[in-house]
């Protein structure tokens, strides 16, 4: 397996998308901050979560080569609100001769967790590795694998007290993909046995990006959506499932999509979820049902659960973006205030807008562009 290294306007934008998405205390938008110091050979982010925000502390990762063969992780952190960022800094490469993509990171407890993915064997061997700091990001621990199976993908990280929670793809059978959650205990100093998610069988190819999502609650819930193939011919569908234990058990998968629209059996990838207030949970997808082409088909939808996510009603196209999306985010934060991020064409230009809804994503209020 093998992935394309996108520029670093890709770290401008993820981190821009996430960081509002995740701090709706208003609607005034800041410029935008660079964040490197460093000229890169290339940057990638790959679709990992790589931002993290614990009070005024803003903290985010990226994958940063310095030539065709030097490859790190990259942190920094902001303690003031996001206006202002360390210079970067590498942490642990992990393993030499290898690409290191897809990193994701959350704190919880003032631990700082990351996760990432360390392509080896001429970036055929994937494996997932992990480390931590418990010091604000000045130092960081020893990294551990994850997994050794040689095709692990995505990883998303999430962290609640003292545990840690790992999402993430299994691409033995590429592009065949399967799903499964490994947690912590002890604040990832030990990890338990991986679980599968997904409970039907992958037959049918799907897209290769942007695959599965993982959100969780004040309470402790978890809340897991992933790009599906078990139905044939469907060119992937967006499933769904939920734990109340900590990860112990999750309920069964729920499709997302509705397979009876027309066209429906289209490309449908890039989940992403918010957890409102009243048992709601929205999920959001990228979907391709206009057409193949990428840059002129890309459409984003939304479904709602009103009942925690045991059903969805009929996903609906987001009505504040009638042209291409390729991208698009949504968070909710302790108010549980939901946000909608997208890369879209709006105002007769193409860049990132937000939208904010305060009654559990009904309506939204007019878009606010936060790209400059």
């Amino acid at each position: 397996m093998k992935t394309n290294l996108l520029n670093f306007k890709t770290v401008i934008f993820y981190v821009t998308i996430l960081f509002i998405a995740n701090n709706l205390l208003s609607q005034e938008v800041s410029t935008d901050i660079k964040l490197n110091t460093t000229d890169y050979y290339d940057v990638a982010m790959d679709g990992g979560h790589c931002i993290a925000v614990d009070g005024d502390n803003v903290y985010a990762i990226w994958q940063g080569m310095l030539s065709e063969n030097e490859s790190y992780i990259y942190f920094t952190k902001s303690t003031d609100g996001g206006e202002t960022f360390s210079t970067e800094v590498p942490i642990y490469s992990g393993p030499t001769e290898a690409y290191h993509v897809m990193s994701s990171i959350d704190v919880a407890n003032n631990n700082i967790y990351i996760a990432w993915v360390a392509a080896t064997n001429d970036a055929n061997d994937w494996n997932i590795w992990f480390i931590k700091s418990t010091d604000g990001g000045t130092t960081f621990s020893t990294p551990t694998p994850i997994t050794t199976n040689n095709s692990s993908a995505f990883p998303i990280l999430k962290a609640h007290g003292s545990n840690v929670y790992i999402f993430f793809a299994n691409a033995g059978t590429y592009p065949m993909v399967d799903y499964y959650f490994i947690k912590s205990i002890d604040n990832g100093d030990t990890w338990g046995s991986a679980s599968q998610i997904n409970d039907g069988t992958c037959i049918s190819e799907v897209m290769f990006s942007n695959l599965n999502t993982m959100e969780k609650d004040a309470a402790g819930n978890i809340y897991l959506a992933w790009t599906d193939g078990r139905n044939e011919d469907a060119n992937g569908d967006i499933y769904f499932c939920k734990s109340t234990d900590g990860g112990d058990t999750f309920f069964g998968n729920v499709m997302v999509n509705d397979m009876t629209i027309l066209d429906s059996d289209s490309v449908q990838h890039y989940p992403s979820i918010a957890v409102g207030s009243d048992n709601n949970v929205l999920v959001n997808f990228i979907d391709y049902r206009l057409g193949s082409d990428y840059w002129a088909n890309a459409r984003p939808y939304i479904a709602n659960s009103n009942d925690g996510g045991t059903s969805f009603a009929q996903e609906q196209l987001f009505s504040g973006i009638e042209g291409y999306c390729g991208h698009a985010v949504l968070a909710s934060n302790s108010s549980q205030n939901i946000a909608y991020a997208a890369c879209a064409n709006l105002d007769m230009h193409f860049g990132v807008f937000l939208f904010i809804s305060d009654d559990n994503g009904a309506t939204y209020g007019e878009h606010i562009p936060i790209s400059d």
